[in-house]
């Protein structure tokens, strides 16, 4: 069976569905990576990323993230220093405080008075769950809610990397049959 037509539709589906999305808002909240710490908690992290220059986030403007279960702690990480486009880390966020299903952080710097996009240290947020598999995040009086940030679950992570070894192994099984076909005519 040849897949390239339907690769070729579902391709050019994506596009127009993209072309019609709405332009992206001036802030995004990216998830990066999940780490299992064991006994049940987890760390969560994510990338706060703006379009600068001009966003309005000032000095104390709190960014409060929302959604989680059992948070036991928040921090902020990967500290990057002295690179174009990157706030540095004793001007970005600081760890404000939590409770059981949000975190919040502290802005400790006025955001548009940086020339160009900005990429914070990543935040991590220590929480046994994200029940929704998703979190929010909010600056109040600023720009609020930012677009709800989607967490993969680890068995839909795997199930798509088996399905994708499935078809890579029918791929390689359909190429055999087909030479073979081939050899017999």
């Amino acid at each position: 069976m040849n897949f390239k037509p339907l690769a070729i539709g579902l391709a050019l589906a994506g596009a127009s569905v993209l072309g019609l999305s709405q332009s992206a808002q001036a802030y995004q909240f990216n998830f990066k990576s999940e780490v299992n710490l064991g006994g049940g908690l987890k760390d969560y992290n994510f990338e706060f990323v703006t379009e600068g220059p001009g966003d309005p986030i000032a000095i104390g403007n709190q960014l409060i993230i929302t959604g989680f279960e059992g948070v036991t702690a928040i921090r902020t990480s990967d500290v990057i220093d002295n690179v174009a486009g990157v706030l540095p880390a004793s001007y970005g966020f600081g760890a404000g405080f939590f409770d059981s299903t949000s975190a919040t952080f502290d802005a400790q710097a006025n955001v548009n008075l940086i020339p160009g996009n900005i990429r914070y240290q990543t935040f991590t947020v220590t929480a046994t769950n994200t029940p929704g598999g998703q979190v929010q995040a909010y600056f109040p009086g600023v720009n609020s809610p930012l677009a709800p940030t989607p967490i993969p679950e680890p068995l839909t992570i795997m199930g798509s990397l088996a399905a994708l070894g499935f078809g890579a192994y029918g791929k390689k099984f359909g190429n055999k049959t087909e030479a073979k076909e081939t050899e017999l005519v």
